[in-house]
């Protein structure tokens, strides 16, 4: 993958690898397209768990460009996709999508 990592972090490098690779080998094939469109858009792994370590195989990671995050989580399978805007805490996607489709209207989506 093309993932880029945290300066300040380059001890992390083994264990992005290792969280992509946990993931994708866990991931449907939206996760996975996900995973392999923010490694080709230039988005840098600010924090990761490969979930290895973790109960019920979850894993985190949560990328980031121009202050735009996005974090990939697999809780007890299921994943989940939560995005944050610069200065904000995260969202989750889906309810992001909920709220513009039932948006007023003269509400800017």
């Amino acid at each position: 993958m093309g993932f880029t990592n945290v300066p300040d972090r380059p001890a992390i490098l083994v264990r992005v690898d290792d969280v992509v690779t946990f993931m994708l080998a866990r991931a449907s094939p939206d996760v996975a397209a996900t995973l392999e469109w923010l490694a080709g858009n230039d988005f840098t792994v600010a924090k990761e768990s490969d979930g290895s370590q973790e109960p019920f195989g979850n894993a985190v990671m949560v990328c980031r460009r121009s202050g735009l995050g996005v974090r990939i989580t697999r809780n007890r399978g299921p994943w989940i996709l939560d995005l944050a805007p610069p200065d904000f805490d995260f969202m989750n996607f889906n309810s992001l999508l909920a709220a513009r489709e039932t948006a007023s209207p003269g509400c800017a989506p």
